[in-house]
């Protein structure tokens, strides 16, 4: 018996492209996304066999996605009607539902109770999760703010002041701020094996190392790492040496702290100005305004591997690595002591 021969998508107008490729990127449902991808493919070329490989289906699968595309066009994509009960909540209830979600986002059994007593109905938690992703609604992490606090009127000038200092070709701007990389470690996320879960070997001590570092416009860092406490001596030390090596008027960036307003610090202020370095306090509350602080979550959750975490010497090594490959470092005298 011979093999049927392969079914092509010929020819698309410029109006189906540019719809088809919309219905790619931004339909709300996979399997859409998918069909409208595969219409795509075939018409540059890709077999029925080719499709059914790049997208993990049968090739009678791949084939009725063309043939739905041939026969109906645009329709044809779409989910056909799915035989079933009728919904467990109408229009009106569904609103209550949704409201009661939006008051009580990290409940969802007291959502339960109170939509069977606003409605009569009792729903199960999947159909609640089904009606919340219906409303394009998530299940996720809350963030931690403390915008609230902030002075909204020094947040916005300080926010255009660096944005007018920014576009100035006779000046730098670099941001400053200190981390904590401690061997209790943070926990990474990483794909791993269904069923099984990746261990992060740790020494079990209580010890950290820290890392105060200066990163300019250009994303290029001056790294130091510190054994001990965070302190004005340290934070001195640190802007003492990156005031040698600065070839510009440069403006750093750097929160509020108590390290970096200790009279001791202040003292020093005078003198790096005259080199050149002008150090700006943000408002209290602006983390946003520092850009180093995207730094820090890069290199703890995706750049220092499940390997550093063993101990101090590892730890130093990898840190080490990684800030060396995007600008310069320096160990302080802390980490010779002990």
């Amino acid at each position: 018996m011979s093999r049927p021969a392969s079914k092509f998508v010929d020819r698309l107008s410029v109006e189906d492209r540019q719809w088809l490729l919309t219905t790619w990127k931004s339909h709300r449902l996979h399997g859409v996304r998918s069909r409208a991808h595969a219409v795509l493919l075939s018409n540059q070329g890709f077999s029925i066999k080719a499709l059914s490989e790049a997208f993990l289906i049968s090739e009678d699968t791949a084939r009725a996605w063309i043939d739905r595309w041939l026969q109906r066009g645009r329709a044809g994509l779409e989910d056909d009607p799915r035989p079933g009960g009728p919904p467990a909540l109408n229009d009106k209830e569904q609103k209550v539902a949704l409201q009661l979600l939006r008051e009580h986002p990290s409940d969802p059994r007291t959502v339960i109770v109170e939509i069977a007593e606003q409605t009569g109905k009792r729903i199960s938690r999947s159909t609640l999760r089904r009606l919340a992703r219906k409303a394009r609604l998530r299940w996720k992490r809350f963030r931690r703010s403390l915008k609230h606090l902030r002075d909204p009127k020094a947040f916005q000038l300080a926010k255009d002041e660096l944005a007018e200092l920014t576009a100035m070709e006779d000046a730098n701007v670099a941001y400053f701020d200190e981390a904590t990389f401690s061997l209790t470690a943070t926990v990474p996320y990483g794909w791993q094996p269904i069923g099984e879960r990746t261990q992060i070997e740790l020494s079990g001590k209580r010890q950290a190392i820290h890392v105060l570092a200066v990163e300019n416009q250009a994303h290029r860092t001056t790294a130091y790492i510190h054994r001990g406490s965070i302190n004005g001596d340290a934070v001195i030390t640190c802007l003492d040496d990156f005031a040698q090596h600065i070839r510009k008027l440069t403006v750093l960036v750097l929160d509020n702290a108590s390290p970096h307003t200790c009279k001791k610090l202040l003292a020093c202020v005078d003198d790096w100005e005259s080199q050149g370095l002008i150090l700006y306090p943000l408002p209290s509350y602006s983390p946003e305004l520092n850009l180093i602080e995207h730094l820090w979550k890069k290199v703890k959750y995706t750049q220092l591997p499940a390997s550093a975490w063993k101990g101090l010497s590892t730890l130093c090594e990898n840190l080490k690595r990684i800030f060396s490959g995007i600008g310069r470092t320096v160990l302080m005298p802390s980490m010779s002591a002990g």
